[in-house]
């Protein structure tokens, strides 16, 4: 299987927090690594590739094979402690009717798991400013499956106008990371630097967040 379906994002896992994390469902769980990793009490998936959604059930996780919206009357309403999307949100055609969607899947309490491209990396802005190109790739930021694309201001906007509260938000995979390129580390501090810090975030790669649905009093 393609290592793309097999990535535990431990990064990802960092944002969670020790012990139990309850009932779990991973949206787009691939091999099912990262969901078999979290100290669930029951784990759930959704997998588009029946391949990978057989190597997930293979691995204990009650795997759906489709798209979210093929699958989402299977789902228990009021069930998920944690919701888990990790790269997914980029490939809807609307991925802000599923966020508003989903809520109703989520326990009282019950949480989401976020991960996004930022299309502000600095490699990203370089082909579009300097060698005036924007073109698709197999994976990346620029990946040819990708429908939408997000900023850390777009992306927080977005959680705010969906209804939710965003409990922890980081960048990851920063060009300033060991082993990454030292030629595209200098650039990106040169960058912030003659920005005064306002690029700061073009050293990410990607940004991942947790999120919970906002109180009706809150939202006042």
């Amino acid at each position: 299987m393609d290592s793309y379906f097999a990535n535990e994002r431990p990064e990802m896992q960092a944002f969670l927090p020790a012990g139990s994390l309850g009932r779990t469902l991973e949206i787009g769980c691939a091999g099912g690594n990262f969901s078999a990793a979290l100290n669930a009490t029951e784990r759930w998936g959704v997998e588009p590739f029946p391949d990978a959604a057989a190597a997930a059930r293979a691995k204990g996780i009650n795997a759906l094979t489709g798209i979210y919206s093929d699958v989402e009357a299977q789902l228990p309403a009021g069930h998920f402690d944690l919701i888990v999307a990790n790269d997914v949100i980029e490939h809807m055609p609307d991925h802000e009717a599923f966020l508003r969607a989903v809520k109703a899947k989520l326990a009282p309490g019950g949480r989401i798991l976020i991960s996004v491209p930022n299309i502000r990396h600095l490699p990203t802005l370089f082909d579009l400013v300097v060698r005036r190109d924007w073109r698709y790739a197999p994976d990346g930021v620029l990946d040819h499956t990708h429908l939408r694309f997000f900023t850390r201001k777009s992306l927080t906007r977005c959680m705010d106008e969906c209804g939710y509260e965003i409990e922890a938000f980081a960048g990851l995979c920063s060009l300033f990371r060991a082993g990454a390129s030292r030629k595209k580390a200098l650039a990106c501090a040169a960058l912030i630097g003659a920005t005064l810090g306002h690029a700061w975030d073009t050293q990410y790669l990607q940004f991942g967040l947790l999120v919970r649905p906002r109180q009706r009093s809150e939202a006042l």
